[in-house]
């Protein structure tokens, strides 16, 4: 209840709320202290079907991301700590953690050209007639430094491609 007044309190009053059927959620008994809430601000309670995980597949996934990503790794003080951690966790994860793969392939130049996101990086692999392997430029989007490098040469350029 305390994170639910707290988000209405930060995001505003919802129109819906989607929950499972976990006890604290919903009681085939009467009326739990979590659906009084709901009422009391007028937010429509829809409850995932029983047996049916896709329905909270998203949410789910996150929880083990937070599970296998932050829980596991990182050792806290007090409750306190792990709240300010926890919360730092989840604004990386929503703003610089890469969400989905992405690849795009085409011909630039004559040259063949891939750029592919992953792991907080942008890749960007260009064929080279001078070298077999090609070469390879890396963008950390988590670095302040933002230098991108060869992985097949020793020079260093910038996005702008200057050195």
């Amino acid at each position: 209840m305390e994170v639910f007044r707290t988000a209405i309190g930060e995001y505003g009053v919802p129109k819906e709320m989607l929950t499972d059927n976990g006890r604290q959620y919903t009681n085939w008994r009467g009326t739990t202290n979590f659906e009084k809430e709901l009422k009391k601000d007028h937010i429509k309670h829809i409850k995932s079907r029983p047996h049916h995980p896709m329905t909270l597949g998203k949410i789910e996934r996150f929880w083990k991301t937070i599970l296998n990503e932050f829980l596991f790794l990182v050792h806290f003080d007090s409750f306190e700590n792990a709240r300010e951690r926890l919360a730092l966790w989840v604004k990386y994860y929503n703003y610089k953690h890469p969400h989905q793969p992405f690849y795009m392939v085409g011909r630039l130049g004559g040259q063949n050209v891939a750029i592919r996101a992953e792991k907080g990086k942008i890749k960007m692999h260009v064929d080279d007639s001078e070298n077999i392997e090609g070469k390879e430029l890396v963008y950390d989007l988590n670095l302040e430094d933002n230098n991108e490098r060869e992985s097949t040469g020793t020079r260093k350029k910038n996005l702008a491609g200057n050195e």
